[in-house]
């Protein structure tokens, strides 16, 4: 399966200024609009009929990272856009400020908007580190699509591996962390692009202690088990598999990435420990036992 590049969530809020007076809003103007979940919020200031100021401000306990950008005429930034940040912890931060530049000339900005990854692209995987198997052990599970998978893997998802997991099977953590993010309302599945391109798969993430994320996707409908902020051990039950998203039947989708910026990420080739073998990567079609 493949993600879209917006992990987070995408906002778009239009400001439209002729001569620097901002539409129908009076003067001083501030605007807030926040992702659905609530976890980032775009806020557009302007103080007088001259400047302006774009900021984002936080709730997330975990690293995240965020591009903004706009559409601009007539305007002197602060800083080129698109602009990529990190934050770390609940914050609010000015990333642009707006200008009229020539005052004989209308200015305008429009289309702010942000995309928003989990993580830290300065992230860097322990390749030392051995997986598990993220199921139940006992008995073995086929590898539908491993690496390089023709179907979806590609691109971003490049190291991804799909299992054969009937619908309510066991998901457990591959490795130690953090629970990021939690995401199980989503009923419904199928290859529209819209699948892809919106992530609408129930997912747990899981951030790693080299700061990397561990990416469990295509969950049953309030199949999680464990919380956002929640500590977990390598092994630990996360929920339930499904059958959401971009998907063409139940599985279980496993990755481990970091964000390259808001809009894109990478994912890392990684080795598991099975009854079959210690540091293996996985091929498709052939079928692994997990370990406890």
């Amino acid at each position: 399966m493949s993600r879209s590049e917006l992990t987070g969530c995408t906002v778009a809020l239009v400001m439209v200024l002729a001569c620097g007076v901002a539409g129908a809003q009076p003067l001083p103007y501030r605007g807030e609009t926040c992702s659905e979940d609530g976890v980032v919020c775009l806020i557009i200031e302007q103080p007088d009929t001259e400047t302006a100021s774009i900021s984002i401000r936080t709730k997330a306990r975990a690293e995240l990272t965020l591009t903004l950008d706009a559409e601009v005429e007539n305007v002197e930034l602060s800083t080129p856009l698109p602009v990529t940040a990190v934050f770390d912890g609940p914050q609010t931060r000015t990333l642009v400020k707006l200008t009229h530049h020539r005052r004989e000339l209308a200015w305008r900005y429009k289309n702010v908007r942000y995309s928003w990854n989990w993580g830290n692209p300065r992230a860097m995987h322990d390749d030392s580190v051995l997986y598990q198997l993220p199921m139940a052990s006992g008995r073995p599970v086929r590898v539908l699509q491993g690496y390089d998978g023709e179907f979806s893997h590609s691109g971003s998802s490049r190291y991804s591996v799909d299992f054969d997991l009937p619908e309510g099977s066991p998901v457990h953590a591959a490795r130690q962390g953090v629970v990021v993010q939690v995401v199980q309302t989503f009923t419904t599945a199928g290859t529209d692009a819209s699948y892809r391109e919106q992530d609408k798969a129930n997912r747990v993430l899981v951030r790693h202690p080299d700061g990397t994320l561990g990416y469990y996707g295509h969950l049953k409908p309030g199949g999680a088990v464990v919380q956002e902020g929640q500590s977990i051990a390598a092994g630990q039950l996360l929920g339930l598999s499904g059958n959401t998203g971009f998907s063409k039947g139940p599985h279980l989708h496993f990755e481990v990435r970091r964000p390259i910026d808001g809009r894109t990420w990478v994912t890392f080739p990684v080795r598991f420990t099975t009854e079959q073998g210690l540091g293996l990567t996985l091929e498709k079609d052939k079928s692994y036992t997990a370990t406890r």
